[in-house]
């Protein structure tokens, strides 16, 4: 299954995921057990470009990890720290 794209705040893409961890500094390991979407599901989700094909519900788990962290999902294709503020 594609991304849930009738829930713009579920939809990510893979850049978007792959640009997050990189801001977290976080291994596919440690967002897999903060989000309890398997280590081979994340890998895969990067591995593609656009859309990651997984369930609309793993998508907001992995999304929500993220946000939980400090990432802002931005229009388009970005991903940004959130201030501390």
């Amino acid at each position: 299954m594609g991304a849930d794209h009738s829930n713009p705040k579920a939809t990510i893409t893979a850049a978007q995921l792959r640009a997050a961890r990189a801001l977290l500094d976080r291994s596919a390991n440690e967002l897999a057990s903060r989000c309890g979407v398997s280590h081979s599901a994340i890998s895969r989700a990067e591995r593609i470009n656009g859309d990651p094909h997984m369930h609309a519900r793993n998508l907001k788990a992995i999304r929500a990890a993220l946000e939980e962290n400090g990432i802002e999902f931005l229009a388009g294709n970005g991903v940004r720290l959130r201030s501390l503020e």
